[in-house]
């Protein structure tokens, strides 16, 4: 079993999406099992809402967000 990686397909910020990228490359590189759920996709609110009950927010954000 790996870990789950919340990612938001759907992002403006190129910033983001390529941090996204970057967390995916070093769990590959490293022999990680992932699975990648983008939260931003149609049906996927049950996996947004657990997202965002159990991670933590850094200061001053509405919700948590995905790296």
């Amino acid at each position: 079993m790996g870990i789950r990686v919340f990612i938001s397909g759907n992002s403006g910020n190129k910033e983001i999406v390529t941090h996204q990228a970057r967390i995916l490359m070093i769990l590959e590189s490293l022999g990680i099992q992932e699975e990648t759920v983008d939260i931003s996709a149609p049906g996927m609110e049950e996996a947004r809402d657990f997202m965002r009950e159990h991670a933590k927010k850094k200061d001053g954000q509405r919700h948590v967000l995905p790296p």
